[in-house]
């Protein structure tokens, strides 16, 4: 693999390359990792994966999106959880 495309206009420069093609197809839709020193620490406690444990075990989705959004941000700006 070469490269993934960051515009979906890019993305037929990498279609005869199946992985890097499908990983085109997600990437048109999603965001890269903020630019943010305290990146690393938040993905050591990671509030996302709380977020998709509450949901997924019956929990509701704008209450705990709110919740984990919170704490991203709370980790972000201060940094700490």
């Amino acid at each position: 693999m070469n490269y993934v495309p960051n515009k979906a206009k890019l993305a037929p420069a990498v279609a005869g390359e199946a992985g890097v093609a499908a990983m085109a197809v997600g990437a048109a839709n999603g965001r890269a990792t903020p630019n943010s020193p305290r990146w690393a620490a938040l993905e050591a406690d990671n509030p996302i994966k709380g977020y998709m444990t509450a949901v997924l075990t019956g929990g509701d989705p704008a209450t705990h999106a709110r919740e984990a959004s919170r704490e991203i941000t709370r980790a972000l700006n201060l940094g700490g959880l």
